[in-house]
């Protein structure tokens, strides 16, 4: 017979894949890979991230909820998920940024957690990550890093979920360019050229052209910055909707 916990995680699975085939599917990566280029990456391709889409599912399948108690335990269990991933990819960081991500959401979903109450949840669980910018490693300044969205319950993601549903992939790829404050494309560039991708993708977003949407993707791709902080939302976000 199977358990509740485990038809939540072949349901996760599903929603997981699901929003990793779209990711790859987008017609424009902006610096990211796809299925038809490596974008702004020389070292992974699409089966590089199919590998690595394997390996973190098997590593998903081995979480009891019940033995996460606490944070501290949460993140102990993603850098098993973590290892798991480089040994797939011999190596590569394809997927730490949504490891991190899809796994508060994981927990939530297996522990049965009403979706409305989500973000309250995740809010008070994700507290002790406040402790991370209290380290130089983790200060980013003026930057709303990755951290900010479990600290926020999700919020965020769960409020774009109407515009996920409206939007094409690549108008809600452009979206969230121009929200988003992506760390990936700050450690390729810096935060100038951040703010100028984030303009140029809200004015493309408001006013949509598939040449100067070309034109975006080409300047990521051949400066070789990544936009993979807003890959791993777009994912994360796709996910949610189907999951729901």
């Amino acid at each position: 017979m199977r358990t509740p916990n485990h038809l939540r995680y072949i349901q996760f699975q599903k929603a997981f894949r699901h929003g990793v085939h779209r990711e790859l599917s987008r017609p424009r990566g902006y610096g990211c890979v796809t299925y038809t280029t490596s974008g702004a990456h020389r070292d992974m391709t699409h089966d590089t991230f199919l590998a690595s889409t394997d390996a973190i599912l098997r590593a998903y399948g081995k979480l009891n909820p019940d033995a996460i108690t606490t944070f501290d335990d949460l993140r102990a269990f993603g850098r098993v998920v973590e290892a798991d991933m480089f040994r797939a990819t011999g190596g590569v960081n394809t997927h730490k940024g949504l490891i991190f991500l899809t796994l508060f959401i994981y927990y939530t979903y297996l522990k049965g957690v009403a979706p409305d109450d989500w973000t309250a949840f995740i809010r008070e669980f994700a507290a002790p990550l406040n402790a991370d910018y209290t380290t130089k490693d983790y200060a980013h300044g003026e930057l709303c890093d990755v951290r900010r969205l479990p600290l926020s319950g999700f919020a965020a993601v769960l409020d774009s979920l109407p515009l996920r549903r409206q939007l094409d992939d690549d108008r809600f790829t452009l979206y969230l360019l121009s929200t988003t404050d992506d760390t990936t494309t700050v450690a390729r560039s810096d935060v100038t050229t951040l703010r100028y991708l984030q303009r140029r993708a809200g004015a493309i977003y408001d006013n949509y052209n598939e040449n100067d949407a070309d034109a975006l993707n080409a300047l990521y791709n051949c400066r070789r910055i990544s936009s993979g902080g807003v890959a791993d939302i777009f994912t994360l976000t796709t996910m949610i909707e189907r999951l729901l």
